[in-house]
């Protein structure tokens, strides 16, 4: 089965630069296509995807950019109870200007990273027992030469076990692990900035039930710095995704994360980010769909004593005219706080959107 689709975008942005005081407004077009192709034999499944983000400025056109991605991932069911997978891909970033340490300059346009990324996954489900082991590793890289202090190499593993304790609820604990490895060296100046943070967290995960799915889990974070000059330093960390259907035409969403992130910014030994979203959405007809959302993020520079925090507020509504037409129109505000007065902003963006699927 091979699945193409496209979507055609026009919105305004009055803060593209996500400046705190000289905002710069703008209308923006956006063309995404994607095709998926998927194939499925025995016990064997493969899955294919490519897709674009082509996007261009009406007036401040130093902000074109173009995004891409692939990926291909092959699926084996050894039996009923396992499974196998292996996943790779590419893909072409471009970083939002709204992101803790963006580019700030104007003369040039949006930060642009090439990263390949390979993934392995091992899935045992058996009555009560619960066995999951994940590996990834991948590379970013900066399209500027300029932008080589940010080129590093990321390897990452977890594993999570768990029982079943009622019905479809199943308690987990889970181990995990993230190797940094930058590719500039440290310097007599310059501390190397390679890393490993691990730890652990205990929870639980509900699958098999129509009205509650996903996953929550807390635990501790370790952060060990490659060079001694750094301390190393505990950290709370939390993984949630969890979506509660209490009416078959109504679902609630929520995502939480806190954990130890790569960092760049001069003088910063490390950042801590925490995020919290949660979604609701709603069919209000048979061919009308409705959304909304509230996010919160915060970002701590440790060494720097930068604190940022950035609320979101964002819904949309989205009319299906047809099997393979959509017609949409959404809305988003943002605004950041930091103790740091040349981080704040406030950023306000609506557009309207068709959807073509085939």
């Amino acid at each position: 089965m091979v699945y193409p689709a496209v979507t055609a975008r026009m919105e305004y942005d009055n803060n593209v630069y996500a400046d705190p005081t000289g905002k710069e407004g703008d209308l923006v077009f956006v063309a995404a296509p994607r095709i998926a192709a998927a194939y499925a034999h025995n016990n064997v499944d493969f899955h294919a995807q490519a897709e674009a983000t082509i996007t261009r400025y009406a007036r401040l056109t130093n902000e074109n950019s173009t995004a891409f991605s692939t990926k291909a991932e092959l699926g084996i069911n050894p039996s009923a109870v396992d499974r196998l997978s292996i996943a790779g891909g590419f893909e072409r970033i471009v970083e939002d200007r709204g992101v803790s340490e963006a580019r700030t300059g104007r003369t040039i346009g949006p930060r642009l990273q090439r990263s390949f990324f390979g993934q392995g996954r091992y899935h045992r489900q058996q009555g009560r027992f619960l066995f999951d082991m994940q590996g990834e590793a991948r590379t970013y890289r900066g399209q500027k030469q300029f932008d080589a202090d940010r080129d590093f190499n990321a390897y990452s593993g977890s594993m999570t076990v768990g029982t079943r304790v009622a019905g479809s609820l199943l308690a987990t604990a889970t181990g995990f692990v993230v190797h940094r490895d930058f590719v500039l060296p440290g310097t007599a100046v310059k501390p190397s900035r390679d890393a490993t943070t691990y730890g652990g967290r205990i929870g639980f995960e509900v699958s098999g039930s129509a009205f509650l799915e996903g996953h929550a889990s807390v635990g501790v974070f370790r952060f060990d710095p490659a060079d001694a000059r750094l301390p190393g330093r505990t950290g709370l960390s939390i993984d949630a995704s969890i979506t509660y259907r209490p009416r078959r035409r109504t679902a609630i969403t929520f995502d939480a994360f806190r954990g130890d992130v790569a960092t760049f910014r001069l003088g910063a030994q490390a950042r801590t980010d925490t995020r919290f979203a949660l979604g609701v959405q709603q069919e209000l007809h048979h061919d009308v769909y409705a959304s909304a959302g509230v996010g919160w993020r915060e970002s701590r520079f440790i060494g720097q004593s930068v604190v940022e925090r950035t609320a979101t507020v964002q819904g949309e509504l989205e009319w299906l005219v047809n099997r393979s037409i959509a017609v949409s129109v959404d809305a988003t505000f943002a605004k950041r706080t930091s103790n740091d007065l040349n981080k704040r902003y406030d950023r306000f963006q609506m557009g309207t959107s068709v959807r073509l699927r085939f």
